[in-house]
């Protein structure tokens, strides 16, 4: 066939002319498909080898980046450091001492620091020695607190209040209230029964009695119920100790315990009665007359 036979079709492999694609459009390449990917195992990422590096380690999600730890220093040499002691110091100038200025507490008439350097009361310094108590202080601060406060407002803390002293500095000589006042209310009769020890004249000594018991009535009647509280009904009426030592005394002198004990129990009724000391002026012959 010539060439003027009519047009020559296309060759199956001609450029432009590839199978499934439109002529005259040119084909592109196809895009690369990734490799599928399967997820890892537990056994292996346990053969994984595992490395922590805090310095390197990049910065996750909403984490800020760690910085890299800071290279160590180099290590002086003998030779640097010999160099450096054999330098010579300069001495900082002395600072010129500042002037004193005066305390506004004390010119406003308050108290100021110590010289150690703490406010009043505050001193570094050893503690006074707790002062020396006897007995006849704390018989004294009793008395007065039992005139001021009664039996009931009498306390060993009051007390030891009076006296700037510790609670346990009471019990070193008393064990409990109840002896304490005990002591403190026979103290007054002290005198007496040291004058009929003493082989003083009876009228003489029954008047002491009077005004001993006469300048403190309520603690007279304390007296008796110190002496009979916590006793049973059964046993017998029991004086106070300082009051045997008056009878004892007067049995002596009279020669007779009965007159004695009549000579007491007149002294005592009047006191209870409440009769003054010009009531028992004919008391001493009146007793010595019916003994």
């Amino acid at each position: 066939m010539s060439q003027t036979d009519g047009p020559v079709p296309p060759t199956p492999h001609a450029a432009g002319n590839v199978p499934g694609t439109t002529p005259g459009v040119t084909p592109q390449a196809p895009t690369p498909q990734p490799a599928p990917t399967t997820a890892p195992t537990v056994k292996s990422l346990l053969r994984r080898p595992f490395k922590l590096d805090l310095g390197s380690a990049p910065a996750g999600p909403g984490v800020p980046a760690q910085p890299a730890a800071k290279p160590a220093a180099p290590r002086r040499s003998l030779t640097t450091a010999a160099s450096a002691s054999a330098r010579p110091t300069v001495a900082p100038p002395a600072a010129s001492p500042r002037p004193m200025r005066a305390d506004p507490l004390a010119a406003a008439g308050h108290q100021s620091v110590d010289a150690d350097g703490l406010g009043p009361g505050m001193s570094n310094r050893p503690p006074r020695p707790a002062p020396q108590l006897d007995r006849d202080q704390i018989l004294d601060a009793t008395a007065a607190c039992l005139d001021e406060e009664g039996y009931d407002g009498t306390t060993i803390r009051k007390i030891a209040k009076r006296l700037d002293c510790a609670v346990g500095s009471i019990y070193r000589y008393f064990t409990d209230k109840r002896e304490l006042l005990d002591a403190v209310v026979q103290r007054r009769f002290e005198a007496v029964a040291e004058a009929v020890e003493a082989g003083d004249h009876p009228d003489a000594t029954a008047r002491l009695y009077l005004d001993a018991a006469r300048s403190g009535p309520e603690q007279y009647r304390l007296m008796f119920w110190l002496a009979a509280v916590g006793r049973a009904p059964d046993q017998p009426a029991a004086l106070p100790s300082v009051l045997e030592r008056v009878l004892a005394g007067w049995a002596n002198q009279l020669g007779d315990v009965n007159a004695a004990r009549c000579r007491w129990a007149l002294l005592h009724g009047q006191v209870m009665l409440g009769h003054g000391l010009a009531d028992c002026e004919h008391l001493p012959e009146a007793l010595l007359a019916s003994a």
